[in-house]
C-alpha cells in the first residue's frame, strides 16, 4: 500500500490533549437526525466532541433519530427531539435539515448538507438564517469531479449509471451534475434509481444486465460503503464512491471531502451553540480538503487498467 502523508485538523485536534484537560462542562443533550442510519458520522462526530470536552455517558447524552429513508417518518422524528428539549439538533442530509427547519424555530440547528446555501437552508454563508448553521460538504462540486474521474481514469467506458436515491432532495442535480460531466467525455448516463437501500442488489445487478460499464454513486449511500464495494465487484462495475472506506473495502475509487475535518468542524461549531453563540452569527464552513483512493486490487480483478493520469493525482493507491 502506497500512502502520500496526509495531515487532518483531526489529528492536530487529538494531539493538543485529551478532553479531560477541559474545562468541566455542565451535561448537554444533542438531538441527532438522519435520513439514513448513518454510523460512521455519528462515531465521527461522537470521538470529535470528545475534544471538544464532551463525552457521552458524562456530560452529553445523544438521541439518535432515525426516518429509514421516509420523510414522514423524519417528520415524526424530529418532532420527538423537539419535544425532548433538546439544547442542540444536528443532521446528516439536506431532507433531515428542511425537516429540523420546519420542526423549530428555537432549537439550534447544526447541518452537515451538500449546499446549505443552493438548497434554500439558509440566507447567506456568513449569516445564516435563524436557529441553523454548519458545515457544507461542497457535495456538488465534487460530484461533477468524481463523474469526470471515472471517465478520465477509464476513457473507454460509454455508458455509465448513476446510483441515486429516490425522494432525496438533491438527488435530480446530482444526476444532471453527473450526467453533464459524462457527455463531455462523449459517455452516455442513465439513472439506475434505488427506492430504498434493500434494494441495492436489484437495482445494480438490473443496470449490469443493461450493458451499463461503470456506477458513479451518490453520496448519501456512504454507510453502505461496504456492501456496496461487494456488490459492484460481483457485478463487474467499475465504480467510484465518496470516501476512503468504499475504496477500502474494495471499490474501485473514492474521491470526496476528507471526513475528519468535517467531524472537528462540526465539533467545534457544536461546542459554541452548546456555550450560548447564536447560530445567526456562525458562518457556515466549507470542507477544502478531498482524498482521492484507488485500489489497484479491485482494478485487477475487474480486468481495467486505470490510466496513469489519475493514478498520479491519487492520495493513496491500495495495491
Amino acid at each position: 500500500m502506497r500512502r502520500r502523508t496526509i495531515v487532518h485538523a483531526f489529528v492536530a485536534a487529538m494531539a493538543a490533549g485529551p478532553a479531560s484537560a477541559q474545562p468541566t462542562l455542565r451535561k448537554r443533550r444533542i438531538g441527532f437526525l438522519v435520513y439514513l442510519p448513518n454510523e460512521p458520522f455519528l462515531r465521527g462526530f461522537t470521538q470529535a466532541m470528545r475534544e471538544v470536552g464532551y463525552v457521552e455517558g458524562q456530560n452529553l447524552e445523544i438521541l439518535q433519530r432515525n426516518g429509514e429513508g421516509r420523510n414522514d417518518l423524519l417528520a415524526e422524528r424530529a418532532a420527538e427531539l423537539v419535544r425532548e428539549q433538546v439544547d442542540l439538533i444536528v443532521v446528516w442530509s439536506t431532507n433531515a435539515a428542511e425537516v429540523a427547519k420546519r420542526a423549530t424555530k428555537t432549537i439550534p440547528i447544526l447541518v452537515s448538507v451538500a449546499d446549505p446555501l443552493g438548497s434554500g437552508l439558509i440566507l447567506s454563508l456568513a449569516r445564516p438564517e435563524a436557529n441553523l448553521t454548519g458545515v457544507s460538504s461542497m457535495a456538488f462540486d465534487i460530484a461533477q469531479k468524481r463523474a469526470n474521474l471515472l471517465n478520465e481514469a477509464l476513457p473507454g467506458l460509454r455508458r455509465l449509471a448513476f446510483l441515486g436515491l429516490r425522494g432525496e432532495s438533491n438527488m435530480p442535480r446530482f444526476l444532471e451534475i453527473s450526467k453533464a460531466a459524462a457527455a463531455k467525455a462523449g459517455a452516455t448516463m442513465v439513472l439506475a434509481e434505488v427506492g430504498d437501500v434493500a434494494t441495492l442488489e436489484p437495482v445494480i445487478a438490473a443496470a449490469a444486465r443493461d450493458g451499463v460499464q461503470g456506477l458513479v454513486l451518490q453520496q448519501i449511500f456512504y454507510p453502505q460503503d461496504r456492501e456496496l464495494a461487494a456488490l459492484t465487484v460481483k457485478y463487474r462495475l467499475p465504480a467510484i464512491g465518496w470516501q476512503r472506506p468504499f475504496a477500502e473495502a474494495g471499490g474501485l475509487i473514492a474521491f470526496g471531502a476528507t471526513p475528519d475535518d468535517n467531524y472537528v468542524r462540526l465539533a467545534r461549531l457544536a461546542a459554541k451553540l452548546l456555550a450560548g453563540t447564536s447560530p445567526a452569527s456562525l458562518p457556515v464552513e466549507q470542507a477544502t480538503r478531498t482524498q482521492l483512493v484507488i485500489n489497484q486490487r479491485t482494478a485487477r480483478t475487474l480486468g481495467v487498467s486505470v490510466s496513469a493520469l489519475v493514478l498520479a493525482q491519487a492520495d493513496e493507491v491500495i495495491d
